[in-house]
């Protein structure tokens, strides 16, 4: 009986065994195919073809995004290229779907049983319209997201 255990248990190492160096070649395999696959450069999203306005404030280097007037960088003077936003990966992020700062979203209803309506400017991005702004002042545009008229908005 002794012998039988013996056989079985060592019957069972093997097959573990041979089951863990089969996953550890599979998962090298696809490890290296991956490494192999040349990645493609991301192509800038429509968002970033009218550039970007420098701003600076007392304690901050701000970069807006021209056409929607979201925040592209935020980057402290006193923490040299430290950057409060993902600014090294807004040429991947400025298709329509990401949110940057800045954008909204608003749901509205007419009334508790009326359909609720969604507005977004990250959805589908279309550029804002810019309204008049001095040296003081900036003033943000108003997005297409929100049609004149709706939600109210003139």
């Amino acid at each position: 009986m002794k012998g039988n255990v013996s056989n079985i248990s060592r019957t069972y190492a093997t097959w573990i065994a041979g089951a863990v160096a089969i996953l550890a070649c599979l998962a090298y395999g696809s490890g290296r195919a991956q490494e192999a696959q040349k990645k493609t450069p991301p192509t800038p999203g429509p968002m970033l073809q009218d550039g970007f306005l420098e701003l600076q404030s007392p304690a901050f280097n701000i970069r807006l995004v021209r056409s929607s007037q979201t925040v592209a960088a935020l980057v402290p003077k006193s923490a040299g290229d430290f950057d409060f936003t993902p600014g090294d990966l807004l040429v991947e992020r400025s298709q329509d779907g990401y949110y940057h700062l800045g954008d909204l979203d608003l749901r509205l209803r007419q009334d508790a049983s009326g359909e609720w309506r969604g507005y977004s400017t990250a959805l589908a991005r279309k550029p804002v319209t810019a309204l008049p702004s001095t040296d003081k002042i900036l003033s943000p545009g108003r997005s297409p997201a929100f049609s004149a008229g709706e939600p109210g908005i003139t």
